[in-house]
């Protein structure tokens, strides 16, 4: 070393001590001498004293200096990326500069993202093209050449990037999705959307339209990802609820297409019950009229809402709610009210304490009465009746017996065409005209209705059931919370739930 012999090995695995607190730190001049045999079969190389001599000459760093720390000069958006600026490392120890980057978890402090080594000495910049956004750190370490690594510098850098991804509902089924574009555009990948929206790699394509998946009435979650060109992807998500515009309700639910309205029975504390009147548009309530009693009955055609008060039996003006006439029907069925129907002609069936009864108004004609615990059951336009184990039609002066039919709890009439009676058993469809049953339903249950817009029978069982009325097919079903306090009700080709919640039945069928 330096023209200073350090000593010879002879054989494999021997080496040389060499004593570095004899040289100053930097560079030196190392020789190295290999003796080798020259195998050329001369009198000399018989006796040993040929030898090959090759000569190396190398340069020699001596380095005692710890691992220096490197300073990170400069974090800094830069050309639509995340550049890393450090200085050179300039102790002569150099193996590999460590970068890594650390991801701010609230709480739980930083976690470690992904490490990188630069071997370069002269390079002093790395972009980092996993960055979107949020609060990172970057640490900065050497790798010395007996491969320890020195003290640590850090930078922290924090862009507050939301995608801020938002909804609007468009028609009552679709909605439109918007997020903010990606501010360091270098990195980007792609935006990916839930619910089968394909992923684009267009920056500039921020908005998309789509029917949210719902197990109704409960929100939705929609995903939007964010890919970087390498780690970890961006994910926000946003809840999509269905429209909740529709006042709470608890109580019957009726829409009226000739008024254009929706009438709603709220039931209150302390026997206080609330009819309300609510615009077909805007779905605002528009009146309210206090009842101490539950029951109202609304025609198809809009001319008769009848109400029950206590002992009184009111008419009401549809549309103002103002009082028409005041009857006094305890002579013919005594209180309380269990239920009420009106036909278009005027025609009431009603069944007051255990008294069943159908008679026309304003005279309070009875046309027919029974002690049975089944109400009469009439079709709209008053022509038809299902109770007392018959089914009846009137023929312009009375009601007669066209069908005797099996014991039924309730009857629900699709216009003068069919009518289905719900038993334990299931659901029988009769059509009118010829008697015949069409079609048997299996449900159990009591909560069958048919909406005259949609033409669609309902049935809620652990999911909504849609049947197409005419044939009793069922068409499609579709999830809802089943285990909770809330009813559904389609009305007015509307899946309606009682805490306000709405959604169009074309979202569901067809």
């Amino acid at each position: 070393m330096d023209n200073t012999k350090l000593g010879e090995i002879h054989g494999y695995g021997d080496f040389i001590s060499l004593y570095a607190g004899s040289y100053a730190d930097g560079f030196h001049q190392l020789r190295l001498e290999y003796f080798l045999e020259a195998n050329s079969g001369s009198l000399a190389d018989q006796l040993g004293v040929e030898l090959l001599v090759v000569k190396m000459n190398r340069v020699a760093v001596m380095e005692r200096t710890p691992a220096q720390a490197v300073p990170i000069v400069a974090v800094e958006a830069r050309d639509g990326t995340l550049a890393i600026q450090w200085s050179r490392y300039k102790a002569f120890n150099f193996q590999s500069y460590v970068l890594v980057k650390q991801m701010w978890n609230g709480d739980n402090g930083y976690f470690d993202v992904w490490s990188q080594e630069v071997t370069n000495k002269n390079r002093t910049l790395l972009n980092d093209s996993t960055y979107l956004g949020g609060k990172v750190q970057y640490v900065m370490k050497v790798k010395t050449l007996d491969n320890k690594i020195g003290p640590s510098s850090q930078q922290v850098f924090d862009f507050d990037y939301s995608p801020g991804l938002a909804f609007e509902w468009q028609d009552l089924q679709h909605v439109k999705l918007t997020w903010h574009k990606v501010p360091f555009y270098k990195n980007f990948q792609s935006y990916e959307l839930g619910y089968g929206y394909k992923s684009t790699t267009d920056i500039n394509d921020t908005t998309a339209v789509q029917m949210p998946s719902f197990i109704f009435p409960e929100p939705s979650s929609i995903f939007l990802t964010i890919k970087a060109k390498g780690g970890n992807p961006l994910v926000e998500s946003v809840s999509v609820t269905p429209t909740s515009t529709f006042p709470p309700f608890n109580g019957p639910i009726v829409y009226n297409s000739s008024l254009g309205k929706y009438f709603i029975m709220t039931y209150l504390a302390n026997s206080r019950n609330t009819l309300s009147r609510i615009d077909g548009t805007s779905l605002q309530v528009e009146q309210t009229y206090d009842l101490t009693d539950g029951a109202f009955a609304l025609s198809d055609n809009g001319a008769y809402l009848y109400v029950s008060q206590g002992r009184q039996f009111i008419q009401l003006n549809p549309l103002d709610f103002s009082e028409i006439a005041v009857y006094d029907i305890d002579a013919i069925a005594p209180p309380p009210l269990n239920s009420i129907q009106v036909a278009d002609n005027n025609v009431i069936t009603l069944r007051r304490g255990a008294i069943s009864v159908a008679m026309a108004m304003p005279g309070k004609t009875v046309l027919l009465s029974n002690a049975t615990d089944n109400p009469y059951y009439i079709s709209p336009s008053g022509n038809h009746l299902a109770g007392d184990g018959k089914l009846w039609r009137w023929d312009g002066t009375q009601f007669n017996s066209i069908l005797a039919v099996e014991p039924f709890y309730r009857a629900v009439f699709r216009d003068d065409r069919h009518v289905m009676l719900q038993r334990i058993q299931g659901v029988d469809m009769i059509e009118l005209a010829s008697g015949k049953i069409v079609a048997t339903l299996p449900l159990r249950g009591d909560n069958l209705v048919y909406d005259k817009v949609s033409d669609l029978l309902g049935f809620n069982d652990y999911k909504y059931r849609l049947f197409n009325a005419a044939t009793g097919e069922e068409v499609t079903s579709f999830a809802v919370m089943s285990y909770s306090s809330w009813g559904y009700t389609i009305v007015n080709n509307k899946i309606i739930c009682t805490n306000g919640t709405l959604l169009p039945l074309s979202y569901y069928y067809p």
